[in-house]
């Protein structure tokens, strides 16, 4: 019967496999000599597990068993649950980490080449339950343990840039302060970072950013710019911020665009200070 090519073995024609097996013979010794599961056989598995939304090591397992003859041509010998386990705990993870990290500088230079490339990034954070036996340093509430994941995405080849773990309390702007950026960069962020410091310290980098308005920020509006007929845009304006507090710590104007859902009719309100949008002078 002819092969024919899955959609998986059409993925892993995108790893090289002589990077991949340099990473094993180079870092491999840092863990326990392979039994009869490879290297990768390992990755195999566990992209297929990751991709196939498998919550557990035996219904990944399970699965794989079903499909042997296309395992075969994935490059990947029988696995079992307790063996691919074992690799799990005790097999470095660098020698993956190394992988991803080649795979990345090859698409990010891809990118480079494309013609008006505007950098685009997302800045977010979300949190991880984890034990409290395995994370005790993970305090949260009490009771509870958790690590907060805080990332940086290319928006554009959806890759993380960085990653911070943290305990959940730490605040998602103690990381993003320490974070650094390059003029031309534009930000998307949740109003968890609204901080107009650190927004204003952005800007005057050269970086822009776009943001949803908290509730209690008070400004006023000193220019109205027009918006197309039957668009979902609401209003597109110029403001500042009205409190002296506010507006000693970003003392010049934003823009504000209300924006309307055309399928669930909510309202949504964002503000930016794209790098290189002019402001309108004056008080």
């Amino acid at each position: 019967m002819a092969h024919s090519n899955t959609v998986l073995g059409q993925m892993l024609q995108l790893i090289p496999r002589h990077v991949f097996e340099y990473q094993v013979e180079n870092l491999g010794w840092q863990g326990p000599k392979p039994r009869k599961l490879s290297y990768w056989s390992q990755l195999v598995a566990m992209l297929y597990a990751q991709l196939s939304g498998k919550k557990s090591l035996r219904d990944l397992i399970f699965s794989l068993g079903r499909h042997p003859k296309k395992l075969y041509h994935l490059g990947l010998t029988p696995v079992k649950r307790s063996t691919l386990a074992d690799a799990n705990e005790q097999r470095p993870a660098r020698v993956f980490a190394r992988t991803y990290c080649q795979l990345l500088s090859r698409l990010e230079a891809e990118l480079r080449r494309k013609p008006g490339h505007r950098r685009v990034k997302i800045l977010d954070a979300t949190y991880v339950p984890v034990c409290d036996s395995l994370f005790p340093w993970a305090d949260f509430m009490p009771g509870k343990s958790a690590v907060k994941l805080h990332f940086l995405l290319d928006a554009e080849a959806g890759t993380p840039q960085d990653l911070h773990i943290t305990s959940g309390q730490v605040h998602e702007l103690e990381v993003a302060r320490a974070l650094s950026f390059a003029p031309g960069d534009l930000l998307l962020l949740d109003r968890g970072y609204v901080d107009f410091s650190w927004l204003y310290s952005l800007h005057q980098q050269g970086v822009g950013f776009v943001t949803r308005l908290p509730g209690n920020i008070r400004y006023r509006v000193v220019q109205e710019n027009p918006v197309p007929v039957d668009s979902p845009v609401q209003a597109d304006q110029i403001i500042r911020l009205s409190t002296a507090y506010s507006r000693s710590h970003y003392p010049e104007a934003l823009r504000l665009v209300h924006y309307r859902d055309p399928e669930t009719e909510k309202d949504y309100v964002f503000f930016d200070q794209p790098a290189g949008l002019g402001c309108p002078g004056g008080g």
